[in-house]
């Protein structure tokens, strides 16, 4: 799912099954989805990468991605 929003647009968390992994899957959702969202004037793309998730952070940052924040939680109850 792809939300577009002003000149943002915000990718849901990219998930590939491991029997498809390492051959390009991943990627080439990456590259449609900013093809897309970049047809659609965003000027950026979003996509959570969730603790832990080192496949998805490697496969953003192979495809030119940065980290621009981490959230900490820190649970009161």
């Amino acid at each position: 799912m792809l939300e577009l929003s002003a000149e943002r647009a915000v990718l849901a968390p990219l998930y590939v099954e491991p029997a498809a992994r390492e051959v390009g899957v991943g990627r080439c959702l990456l590259e449609t989805a900013s093809r897309y969202a970049a047809s659609a004037g965003a000027i950026a793309l979003d996509v959570p990468a969730l603790p832990g998730d080192r496949e998805t952070k490697a496969l953003l940052e192979q495809s030119g991605g940065r980290a621009r924040l981490v959230v900490m939680e820190r649970v009161l109850r």
